[in-house]
């Protein structure tokens, strides 16, 4: 891959141990010819693990909407030749057209958010606020005539609610779909709601919630009041 040397990133990367619970449950839950959404892929890390495991037979989607990390994850792709890849520079959202982004400094563009950056681990950077196009997952599909979806990881940084909510069609015509998403205050916040508000919204709407643990097996879900960057897989009860 190639990655921003002067970053934590960087290091946790190379070592391995990058998101490792994370790694283990995709691991175990994708498997060949499945068709998987990388939503919020930043430079590709995700995005290639589930290109590996879905195979020549399978389709994954990339959404990474600023031009410099869309740029780098797409030189990620061509040095792996993953050609079952669609990468779109495009941001999740419940809404079609345009929204305002706050962009960091490279290193730190894993924390760009359409929210204020309130993460702390960004805390004293300089973020610029640029333009990127927005869709629903929806309507994406439809235009691109996919139906069915496996497994969607949604690591947007605080829009998680949004970006589900412009995907309600697909979670309906997709009774077997996994979400993984993460819940985190620290980026919810940004936006103006709690990430207790993500877990809410996915019990009024039937869909269990199971925790991965550090082994990347699923645990129940409590519901807590303060989340701190839990990733959570939800399912149809």
């Amino acid at each position: 891959m190639s990655i921003h040397p002067e970053t934590f990133l960087a290091q946790a990367y190379v070592e391995g141990s990058y998101e490792k619970p994370v790694v283990r449950y995709l691991n175990s839950a994708i498997r060949p010819g499945m068709c998987c959404i990388d939503a919020g892929a930043n430079v590709g890390f995700f995005t290639l693990l589930m290109a590996r495991r879905v195979g020549p037979a399978g389709k994954v989607i990339a959404f990474e909407p600023t031009e410099k990390t869309h740029a780098v994850l797409r030189e990620n792709l061509d040095l792996n030749s993953a050609s079952n890849v669609v990468p779109e520079r495009l941001a999740l959202s419940d809404r079609e057209g345009e929204i305002r982004f706050n962009e960091g400094p490279p290193g730190f563009d894993v924390y760009n958010s359409a929210g204020d950056i309130s993460h702390p681990m960004a805390a004293g950077e300089e973020f610029r606020t640029v333009v990127v196009p927005c869709t629903t997952l929806d309507g994406y599909l439809k235009r691109a005539g996919i139906a069915a979806v496996d497994l969607v990881k949604l690591d947007v940084e605080g829009s998680e609610l949004f970006a589900l909510k412009g995907m309600e069609g697909t979670m309906k015509a997709n009774p077997g779909m996994k979400i993984v998403v993460e819940l985190a205050d620290q980026t919810t916040r940004g936006l103006g709601y709690e990430a207790r508000v993500i877990h809410e919204w996915f019990v009024r709407n039937r869909w269990q919630t199971r925790m991965i643990d550090a082994r990347g097996d699923l645990v129940p879900a409590p519901a807590m009041d303060a989340w701190n960057g839990e990733m959570v897989v939800a399912f149809r009860i």
